[in-house]
């Protein structure tokens, strides 16, 4: 990636500096807008142990505030495979980022949403490193409170409307 945007990325966003200590393994940056699914994305972590190079694949979300104070940070997916004959794989289940944005005494204060992975990614039997990082902002116009409950609404009323056809034909 061009480093003078990888740059130009974390001058636009120097609370990044507080998650990443060391911007020179960055290959991907990238801004995006939250949309429906991005709320119910559970952050993973995939991993192997016992091999020469012990392959992981770590995706991290953080809920962050205007001055890129943490918030929130969803817990991740764990899905961890041994090649030890005496250790047992481990497995636990995650957190949406609607799940931690709702446990937040005020969801109002989040502004930003970043996501950074890390790691290895396998594709076609080889092992592909990873390091990305994105920002998410909340849709023009809206807080992300304000958003989530918009699209709430909006399910209540496809919800509503499909009661009340059921209830049309009864």
């Amino acid at each position: 990636m061009n480093r003078f945007k990888i740059n130009a990325f974390f001058k636009e966003f120097p609370f990044l500096a507080s998650l990443i200590s060391d911007v020179s393994h960055v290959e991907e940056v990238r801004v995006l807008r939250i949309d429906r699914s991005f709320l119910e994305y559970v952050p993973k972590y995939d991993g192997a142990t016992g091999s020469l190079v012990g392959i992981e694949d770590s995706e991290r979300i953080y809920l962050l505030s205007k001055e890129g104070k943490v918030l929130a940070e969803p817990r991740q997916s764990l899905d961890i495979r041994h090649n030890e004959a005496h250790t047992d794989d481990e497995e636990e289940e995650g957190e949406t980022v609607g799940e931690a944005l709702a446990h937040l005494e005020d969801p109002n204060a989040v502004v930003y949403a970043v996501s950074i992975h890390t790691g290895y990614r396998i594709r076609n039997h080889y092992s592909v490193g990873g390091f990305s990082v994105v920002v998410y902002k909340p849709p023009k116009g809206f807080t992300l409170k304000e958003w989530v409950e918009e699209q709430e609404r909006k399910a209540k009323e496809i919800l509503d409307a499909e009661i009340a056809e059921i209830n049309a034909e009864a």
